[in-house]
């Protein structure tokens, strides 16, 4: 398994690869380097796909043999009404399936001082 996580971090910033619970004995996270104001998560999950489409042929095999692969795409909470919407074409979603990656999308709470008035 560290071969699959030293070839993915040369490629990808390795938020953690190690030991993690009980359920997941061992996890590997990654972050593409991004520009959230430029690139769009379905530019940043071709950008995954093309990575893992790419590995050598024994990290591709610990890939495959991964229980779970997931690409989560984070966002920061706002104050904001306005809604958001996220589109991941159908292109995107096959190439997704194909690498046998689920996607999910966390949402982080605001800074509760951000929503606080300011003082005088």
């Amino acid at each position: 398994m560290r071969l699959l996580i030293d070839e993915i971090g040369d490629r990808a910033c390795r938020l953690h690869g190690g030991p993690f619970s009980d359920d997941l004995p061992f996890v590997a996270r990654y972050e593409i380097d991004h520009d959230p104001d430029t690139k769009a998560p379905e530019a940043l999950i071709l950008a995954f796909c093309d990575l893992v489409e790419g590995l050598s042929e024994v990290s591709r095999t610990l890939w495959d043999s991964d229980r779970e692969r997931v690409i989560d795409l984070g966002y920061q909470g706002s104050t904001s009404r306005d809604r958001a919407e996220v589109r991941v074409s159908p292109y995107t979603l096959s190439r997704m399936a194909a690498l046998r990656v689920h996607l999910a999308w966390t949402f982080y709470p605001t800074d509760e001082d951000e929503l606080s008035p300011a003082t005088p």
